[in-house]
């Protein structure tokens, strides 16, 4: 196992927000200490309104909301998320939000993910993906929004948020992008440029596909081979609608091999996370029994990408799991998914493959814990889950002894509650949630690996 890369600072922003180990204390000395100064995407902002008590202040608002999100999606830079910080200074200190101009409305951290969702339904297209994060220090809050790249470039205004008179904050059609540190609208030129790089980006990954694109649409690799596959309207090469089809699975199961093979052309586990909740969901529909070990392959590595664990899945791995955990370190260069794999091998018992981390990684990654969990290894199984989960789950109203869980004592059983954690993300995809769903897909690791 080699790891040579220096991961980049806005990857391990992401991997120590996603991971509830982390104190706010120490995201805001991350972000204070290693995060740059303001550039294409990152921006600083002292407070930041989703909405406002007069309609001409209810639309700038939303406006310079549009602008902030759709700017930094928009960024031509190879980087999967940028950030608004918010409750910092523009030299990146922590300062707590400001509330410089109230207007008898709300902050961005004042209100819900769907509220702020609602600012970019039918305003952009497509609208923006992003997750807020709220953080808190000495009593001050503050909170980090991290935004993803756009896939379908650019995000353009799809309505007009006019000021009294005939101007408008935004005109339906504009783009934005960052300029530096500043967000600007996009020329001509530029926009150009975006549509020459989206056909670019869609085409080289259909090329990506194409070695294992015969998987997929059944042709035969040295049929391939002599295929020009484009997405442009020129009259050279074959379209692709006329050689993938563009029927929708029938099944889960339909699915998730679509999924997987895409995987394999691609090289990627990307997969939503709403799209692994309906997984486990319908987890009895999945076919474990025809190929079972690639999908399971697919559903851990994904999960993983997502800060999860798919304990559930890796309990019925049929194969070689410390082979699969030697890949899934060996490819993973940044340490992407290091944290919530070392909660796995801690589960486990495998105490030779944390010391193997722990050794490779040498303190590189602040998400490693390898060295101080491979010397709990020796621990019984219930205390090396508590290691992490702790004592009890807090499911709803209710509180379970994870020593009972794990070992079946009682009425309460893991899968069960690991339906109930998914039928509440489904409903609101919180990061308490994530949180609950990582602490029963481990104690369910524990009771039946």
């Amino acid at each position: 196992m080699s790891i040579s890369a220096k991961t980049a600072w806005h990857e391990v922003l992401h991997a120590i927000l996603e991971d509830p180990t982390k104190s706010d204390d120490a995201i805001t000395q991350f972000i204070e200490n290693e995060v740059p100064d303001e550039g294409e995407i990152l921006d600083f902002k002292q407070d930041l309104y989703i909405s406002a008590s007069s309609t001409y202040h209810n639309k700038k608002r939303q406006s310079e909301l549009i602008k902030h999100f759709s700017a930094l999606a928009n960024v031509r830079r190879p980087a999967r998320f940028r950030y608004l910080f918010i409750g910092f200074n523009d030299e990146g200190e922590f300062i707590r939000m400001q509330y410089l101009d109230q207007r008898d409305e709300d902050q961005i951290l004042d209100v819900d993910d769907d509220d702020l969702r609602n600012v970019f339904s039918d305003k952009v297209a497509p609208s923006p993906d992003f997750e807020v994060f709220e953080l808190e220090r000495n009593g001050c809050r503050g909170g980090v929004v991290a935004i993803r790249q756009a896939e379908q470039v650019p995000l353009v205004a799809e309505s007009t948020l006019r000021k009294k008179g005939s101007s408008a904050f935004v005109s339906e059609g504009q783009a934005y992008t960052r300029d530096g540190s500043k967000t600007v609208r996009m020329g001509s030129d530029d926009f150009a440029a975006m549509i020459r790089y989206r056909e670019e980006l869609i085409t080289s990954k259909i090329q990506d596909l194409t070695q294992g694109l015969s998987q997929v649409i059944g042709i035969p690799d040295d049929q391939l081979a002599n295929i020009d596959l484009n997405v442009t309207q020129s009259d050279d090469g074959v379209p692709v609608r006329d050689l993938v089809t563009t029927e929708a699975p029938e099944t889960v199961d339909e699915e998730l091999k679509t999924a997987v093979k895409g995987s394999k052309g691609a090289g990627g586990y990307e997969c939503k996370r709403r799209s692994l909740y309906q997984f486990l969901v319908q987890r009895d529909s999945v076919d474990l029994d025809e190929k079972g070990d690639e999908k399971i392959e697919y559903l851990v590595r994904a999960s993983l990408r997502n800060h999860l664990h798919g304990a559930y899945w890796l309990s019925q791995y049929n194969s070689d799991i410390d082979d699969l955990v030697e890949r899934i370190i060996a490819e993973d260069i940044n340490g992407y998914t290091i944290s919530s794999l070392e909660r796995i091998l801690l589960v486990l018992g495998k105490r030779s493959q944390l010391s193997e981390i722990a050794e490779e990684y040498g303190g590189r990654f602040q998400s490693s814990h390898a060295s101080e969990y491979s010397a709990k290894c020796k621990r019984a199984v219930a205390e090396r889950v508590s290691e992490y989960v702790g004592q009890q789950i807090k499911i709803r109203d209710s509180a379970y002894s994870v020593q009972d869980l794990v070992h079946g004592i009682g009425a309460a059983d893991p899968e069960r509650l690991m339906d109930q954690v998914i039928e509440d993300l489904l409903a609101n995809d919180s990061a308490d949630g994530r949180n609950k769903l990582r602490n029963v897909e481990l104690t369910y690791l524990a009771a039946n690996a």
